[in-house]
């Protein structure tokens, strides 16, 4: 019998601590400071923000949490791989 469980505590550990990198990022940038004018921006129907006009160069921040969301794909794949061959390799 195959053992495949550290794999997804693996996982799991890693989603929680980029949830945390995520969460202290937002900290750090003022993220939750005006709560007053969040609350009611989707009843303003105001945008976001301009960041999504064609042509402009994408941000550092917008790279940042593609690499966090690719290596959290890959991390998920890399789970799922193993754990699938590893049961493959198991049956008689």
């Amino acid at each position: 019998m195959v053992n495949y469980y550290p794999f997804w505590v693996l996982l799991v550990v890693l989603s929680l601590l980029a949830s945390l990198g995520g969460f202290l990022w937002a900290y750090r940038h003022r993220q939750f400071s005006d709560q007053e004018r969040a609350r009611y921006l989707p009843l303003r129907g105001e945008t976001g923000s301009e960041s999504c006009r064609p042509g402009q160069r994408i941000s550092g921040e917008v790279v940042a949490m593609a690499a966090v969301f690719g290596i959290g794909v890959a991390g998920l794949l890399l789970t799922i791989v193993t754990v699938f061959f590893a049961d493959m390799g198991a049956r008689p």
